[in-house]
């Protein structure tokens, strides 16, 4: 453009001979120039505003979901309308009765259409052979159009589909006997952490342990029996807990810039992370729950930010702080949290207030209610919140959960405990059945199953209704009620880590047979055993206890009760593994015969093993085991009243203690006197002792295979260098052995 300026300027100004036919092309050059520079610069500053403006529109779209949402949670009965407008009237949204709305520049449609199903129950269209009427579901559509220039439109279209869940028929899942249905291995060595579930997918966050592939997950269960991984993410820092609302995952994480961390999961194979939000301080975040686009976050405790966060996520691109507060500091703030109505109920790390409440009927000033707080006996955290109506579920670190009756959110105090429930080890989390009458609890490795299933619908009187054991700690459960089927994640059982229960029919299969049991390593009063764990189903699975029997007469069926049954067995490995144990309290010199049943949770019990047969060593005097050494045996070289060069051992395979001496001796001075003995360079004992004395000295243990021990002197009151010794060695069992002609 500036050469053309210069060409212009030396036509005009320098060369007046030139013809005007040449300053009319310089003129031309340079107006082409002037209009492609013009057009790169407004195309840019289009581009721009086109952009902004998609993003306006995807906001609306979502706001009018949203919209609909709340309408429907005031009542399924106010979703009337085919085509319909939403307004704000009285602070909550309503239909305003007209068929569109202008925003600005855009016009937003909401559509409420009716949803079939097949056969299947998947949702078709209503034209499809075999297609039902849904009575309780509506497909939510909304549209944004907007005009970008004269005759070219742009759309953005939203959908959603909401359930009737007051009204829909609840599915009777009898989970007296669940069983495992399908599982997915992660890469790595990764735990699963937790686990939403919504329609036909689970959402799954996973440790940060090394370099994971992805630390987000989404898992097609449409099959529950073979779980499918379709899409994932990594993102920033150790995930701790998800929530879904709509189209959106809200995670909790302990990245310092981004607590929250919002993911559009609208097409669940392609997860997209939206936006995040960078709490104040530096406190990691423990636990999120959403309502809508609002988001409720708990963190660790500090003395220098909030630990309770209210967060608008309308514009999942960018969410906005609402209001917060602080719930006590270093080490009182939240490891989950529970909204219901206008209260927030968080499960704490606060160990004299596990259970604290904060209102937030006013969300821009939340309200820490201080003095309305449970506290759970013993120094442990509040680990997992939910609740029904006006009853809270705590679930703790001892092991416990608690029925608490929220009926009045400012006075909750121990008076409030409706009953509890020992699970047997830390809860890590707990989900309440769409019905209120049960709760199901994942904890930590432990006797009583990791996966149990309490009933509730005696809210004073839970009681166990049903139980599965991995073997391994489970750390999140999510329930999809319409299908019946349970989701837990934890740590890899095999290198397993998602795993899908369904009910079951009743457990009538015994763990197989043991056919390996071994025997070896027998001592005068113990044997050692070794077999092959069988399993819960058969060959399969992992068992739940098993009963070791031995007696001195071969055992059978018919004799098995009257057989001795042996204590310390350890809890079943999953089928395939080693197993071994050690009985002891046996009589020496005696054979024994020793056989296994194995049993299931029911317990349905395997058959008898097979009766192998082993022998107990005879009795033997402690004395038999020491050996005595003088092949060394002399005079100290300084000292010539010191015998040296003595050693003893224990040759058998238990301890032998050394307990009294005798030393006898001729050919020494008249009056001579043993006066110290020395043995592994420790003196036990010290006198005057005349020969033929027997020596009370102090216990000395022989420790079985530790080789030699050195009597390092036997210290006499005179020269010792004509001598001949005997030694007389006396067991803690009173057994003793006498070495003659010690010459030193």
């Amino acid at each position: 453009m500036f050469d053309s300026l210069i060409l212009i300027k030396k036509i005009l100004f320098n060369n007046r001979g030139q013809s005007i036919l040449e300053v009319i092309i310089a003129m031309a050059v340079f107006s082409l120039m002037a209009v492609a520079i013009a057009t790169l610069v407004l195309g840019g500053f289009t581009g721009l505003e086109q952009g902004g403006e998609q993003t306006q529109a995807e906001a609306l779209a979502q706001e009018g979901i949203e919209a609909v949402r709340a309408i429907k949670d005031r009542g399924w009965d106010n979703l009337t309308c085919a085509q319909c407008a939403v307004a704000v009237s009285g602070g909550q949204w309503i239909f305003s009765g007209a068929t569109s709305e202008v925003i600005g520049q855009y016009t937003r449609t909401i559509n409420l259409n009716d949803v079939y199903r097949d056969i299947g129950n998947n949702i078709v269209a209503s034209g499809t052979p075999g297609a039902v009427l849904d009575f309780y579901t509506k497909e939510i559509e909304v549209l944004v159009e907007w005009l970008i220039r004269p005759g070219v439109n742009n759309s953005v279209q939203r959908i959603s589909y909401f359930t009737n869940c007051e009204d829909v028929p609840i599915l009777n899942c009898d989970w007296d006997y669940p069983k495992q249905e399908g599982s997915y291995q992660y890469p790595g060595s990764q735990n699963g952490v937790k686990v939403q579930a919504q329609d036909d997918y689970a959402y799954v966050i996973i440790s940060d342990e090394g370099t994971p592939a992805y630390d987000f997950a989404v898992m097609n269960v449409s099959d529950p029996a073979n779980p499918d991984l379709i899409g994932s993410l990594n993102l920033d820092g150790s995930l701790t807990d998800i929530a879904i609302s709509g189209d959106y995952a809200y995670i909790a994480s302990d990245d310092n810039s981004k607590e929250l961390q919002i993911i559009n999961i609208a097409t669940p194979s392609t997860p997209q992370l939206r936006g995040s939000y960078d709490a104040v301080g530096s406190s990691d975040a423990q636990g999120v729950y959403a309502i809508g686009t609002t988001v409720y976050l708990v963190r660790q405790g500090s003395n220098s930010a909030d630990e309770f966060l209210i967060i608008n996520a309308n514009n999942p691109d960018s969410p906005d702080f609402i209001g917060s507060v602080s719930i006590g500091g270093n080490n009182e703030g939240g490891n989950e949290v529970y909204i219901s109505g206008n209260y927030a109920y968080i499960a704490s790390e606060d160990r004299n207030a596990e259970l604290k409440v904060v209102d937030i009927s006013i969300p821009a000033n939340p309200n820490y209610l201080a003095a309305s707080y449970f506290d759970v006996s013993g120094n442990k955290d509040g680990m997992t919140v939910s609740g029904f109506d006006n009853t809270i579920i705590l679930g703790s670190q001892d092991g416990y959960i608690y029925l608490i009756d929220a009926s009045d959110p400012f006075t909750i105090s121990q008076t409030d405990e409706i009953s509890n429930y020992d699970i047997g080890d830390i809860v890590f989390d707990l989900v309440i059945s769409e019905n209120n009458e049960s709760v199901f609890v994942v904890s930590d490795v432990n006797v009583n199953d990791e996966f149990q299933i309490i009933d509730i619908s005696n809210p004073a009187l839970p009681i166990p209704e049903g139980a599965y054991q991995f073997g391994v700690r489970l750390l999140g459960v999510a329930l999809d009620q319409e299908t019946c089927v349970i989701y837990v994640v934890g740590t890899p059982n095999l290198d397993e880590e998602f795993y899908a229960l369904v009910p079951g029919q009743p457990d009538s299969t015994p763990p197989a047979q043991i056919s390996d049991l071994a025997l070896s390593t027998a001592t005068t009063n113990s044997i050692d055993l070794d077999w092959t764990a069988s399993g819960d189903d058969g060959a399969s699975g992992t068992a739940s206890s098993y009963d070791v029997r031995y007696s001195s007469s071969e055992i059978t069926e018919l004799n098995w009760f009257s057989a001795n049954q042996a204590s310390g067995e350890s809890v079943p490995a999953i089928a395939g593994s080693s197993e071994s144990m050690t009985v002891s309290g046996l009589s020496a010199d005696t054979t024994y015969y020793f056989a296994i049943k194995t049993s299931d949770e029911v317990p349905n019990e395997s058959v008898l093993s097979n009766v192998p047969s082993l022998a107990t060593l005879p009795s033997a005097n402690q004395a038999d085991y020491l050996l005595v050494d003088i092949s060394g045996v002399g005079l100290d070289s300084g000292d010539n009243t010191r015998v040296v060069g003595i050693t003893i051992e224990n040759t058998g395979i238990t301890n032998i203690i050394l307990d009294q001496m005798t030393i006898s001796w001729t050919g020494a001075p008249g009056g001579t006197k043993i006066q110290e003995i020395i043995i592994n360079s420790g003196s036990v004992w010290t006198g005057n002792g005349n020969s033929g004395t027997q020596l009370d000295i102090s216990d000395f243990t022989l420790v079985s295979d530790a080789g030699s021990y050195p009597i390092n002197y036997l210290d006499f009151s005179k020269n010792m260098t004509s001598a001949n010794l005997s030694i007389t060695f006396i067991m803690g069992d009173n057994s003793e052995t006498t070495i003659n002609n010690i010459m030193p």
